[in-house]
């Protein structure tokens, strides 16, 4: 996940917070999350942004942002080139 990608999904978790906790606390984590590295964010953290982004527009609709490469996030696309 890229820094501005990290960045993105503290917004779109700020929505889930605001449900969770208020809209305060959503804030004040938000605030707190963009203050703060992203290689320094709780595994929890990670956890969460990646679900979030992965599954923002509907059931994997955000898996566009880790296509790519040899891993994936689209299941059998990994090994779809494999012999």
């Amino acid at each position: 996940m890229t820094r501005a990608l990290a960045r993105g999904a503290v917004w779109m978790m700020q929505r889930e917070w605001a449900e969770l906790y208020g809209p305060a606390k959503a804030r004040e984590m938000r605030v707190t999350l963009h203050s703060t590295d992203p290689t320094r964010w709780s595994r929890e953290i990670w956890d969460q942004a990646f679900w979030t982004v992965l599954n923002w527009s509907g059931p994997r609709s955000g898996a566009r942002h880790w296509a790519g490469g040899r891993f994936t996030c689209t299941p059998g696309m990994a090994w779809a080139g494999a012999k």
